[in-house]
This record gives C-alpha cells, sequence and structure tokens, in this order.
C-alpha cells in the first residue's frame, strides 16, 4: 500500500484512487456480503445456491479463491515462525547493513533455505525446518478454528489487538529516530497529480488493493455475517470494518516511511533507495530498525 503509494505514484496522489474505490466499491461490497450471510446465516455456497441454485458455482469459486490464498500465506507465517526463534542465535552482523540487504539475505539464505540450493537442486527438496514450522502453523491454525467461532472470536482479539499494539509502539519509537521525518515527507510530503491521467494502472491498483486488503469475494464476510444476529446493524458493522482497515493502512505507512527514512539517514542514501516492500520490508527493513531497540531482535 504504501510502497505503491510513494514511489510508483509519486506520493499521496494514490490515496484518491485508493479512497474513491473504498467509498464506491469496497464499503459496498461489504455491506453486500455481510447483509447476504446474515440474511440467508451461511456461506458464499448457501449464499448463491439461495439466491439461484446455478450460482451455487461463484460461491464454490469463493472459496478456491480464499483456499489459494491460504496456501501461500501459510508458508509466509512458517518463515515468520522460523525467523522469530533464529532471531534468539547472536547474529548481529547480518543487521548492520544500513539498508537492511544483509538481514533480507541472511532471511532468504538461512530462513527460506535458498543457501541449501546449491547442494541439492531438486524441485522436491525439503528444507526440515521449515517444513516443522509449517506443521506448527497448520496445527495452531486447526485449533484457532476447530471449536467454533466464538473460540476463533476471543483469540481475534489477542490476534488482532496485538500486533495493533506492536505497530503503535514502533511507529512511535521511529519518529523520533534521525532522519525519520524524511521518510515521512516521502510518504505524503509529496503529491503528483499527473500520474492520475498519466498512469492508468493507478486505478486498477487502487481497486486490487482495497479488494485484498478488504478481503472481500473470498467469503469472509458472508460468514462473518451467518454468524451475526439477523438484527445486527449491517451499516455500521461494515462501516467500522472498512475504515478500521484503512486507518490501520495508513497509520502503517507512516510507521513504515518513519523507518525508511532513519535507515537512508544512516546509509546516506535517499529515501526511494532504501526503499522495500514484501518480504525485503518485512525481513529486511523492521529487523535492522528492531536491532536498535532494547530486545528488538526478537
Amino acid at each position: 500500500f504504501s510502497h505503491k503509494s510513494c514511489f510508483y505514484f509519486i506520493g499521496g496522489a494514490f490515496f484518491i484512487p485508493y479512497l474513491m474505490a473504498l467509498i464506491f466499491i469496497g464499503i459496498p461490497l461489504v455491506i453486500l456480503e455481510i447483509a447476504l450471510g446474515q440474511y440467508y446465516r451461511t456461506g458464499d455456497i448457501g449464499v448463491f445456491g439461495g439466491i439461484h441454485a446455478r450460482m451455487r458455482g461463484v460461491g464454490v469459486a469463493s472459496m478456491v479463491c480464499g483456499f489459494s490464498v491460504v496456501l501461500y500465506y501459510i508458508p509466509l507465517i512458517a518463515w515468520t515462525v522460523r525467523a522469530f526463534f533464529e532471531s534468539f542465535k547472536d547474529f548481529d552482523e547480518n543487521y548492520k547493513d544500513a539498508n537492511g540487504k544483509d538481514a533480507y539475505a541472511y532471511f532468504k539464505d538461512d530462513v527460506m533455505g535458498m543457501s541449501t540450493l546449491g547442494v541439492d537442486r531438486r524441485p522436491t527438496r525439503v528444507v526440515w525446518e521449515n517444513f516443522g514450522c509449517l506443521v506448527f502453523v497448520y496445527a495452531l491454525l486447526f485449533l484457532c478454528v476447530a471449536f467454533g467461532v466464538k473460540t476463533t472470536g476471543r483469540i481475534a482479539y489477542f490476534t488482532m489487538g496485538f500486533p495493533i499494539l506492536l505497530l503503535f509502539i514502533f511507529l512511535i519509537r521511529v519518529c523520533v529516530l534521525e532522519g525519520a521525518g524524511d521518510g515521512i515527507k516521502a510518504y505524503i510530503g509529496e503529491w503528483d497529480m499527473s500520474v492520475l491521467s498519466k498512469k492508468g494502472d493507478v486505478w486498477s491498483l487502487a481497486v486490487s488493493q482495497i479488494f485484498f486488503s478488504l478481503g472481500v469475494t473470498f467469503g469472509i464476510f458472508t460468514a462473518y455475517g451467518s454468524s451475526c444476529p439477523k438484527d445486527a446493524p449491517v451499516l455500521a458493522n461494515s462501516f467500522v470494518i472498512s475504515l478500521a482497515n484503512t486507518a490501520f493502512s495508513f497509520i502503517s505507512g507512516f510507521a513504515v516511511f518513519a523507518a525508511l527514512g532513519h535507515l537512508a539517514f544512516k546509509s546516506g542514501l535517499p529515501v526511494s533507495e532504501v526503499a522495500a516492500s514484501g518480504p525485503g520490508l518485512v525481513f529486511g527493513t523492521y529487523p535492522v530498525v528492531l536491532a536498535e531497540l532494547d530486545g528488538g531482535q526478537h
């Protein structure tokens, strides 16, 4: 989200199509899905089958999409678990590179197991440490969902609340580091409105960001709605979910770019040259900044 807004589309101009996509596509779809789930008291397959028997395939397709996303998110979580355990080892040398390249190289070679390619190049090779973490994550996920919606809801208080708490702790800490202001300026201080007409993909990327960030069309909200009382306020729930998601995305951008600004200051490079997205941000940039905090290694 923040990487798209600042370096591909030169600053805050990306927020305009993003907010338009939220208002005209994201929120209406959330309202529709929750309302359908609340009315039919079932998930996507039952909802679309209830509308018309021939539409049941739409529900099946959404389930397949959701399952496909889980298939690659679980390994990402497994890598994170492995990185957590690896953080207890003494490898400070990997976090002395100011731009995070050494930290990310360590993640790819040691955590992901890319260094084993030189020994075994078979596509069927297994990195057993990661396999163990994968089994652990699947088992944990099963325990989280196997005992019903109420148990899952209670667990969600922690799985959502704790990351939000960590985000604000991280945000407060990085905002007082040298160079953080330059990163924040790169985030919201530059607006190039010409991209709205010259780069047509700004609109499609904004819409795709809304779809993926909110999680619409995956059957999530119909399942959520089916577990709500029939008289639950659909509009209020939909607006709270959508706006809270957007606020979290926007605030997290400050944490990301304050950290990037600090790394740019340390390395003597422009913010754009130390910017990273995806795994490079999570396993490269963040660990270097966190390593400066007491206990931040973990």
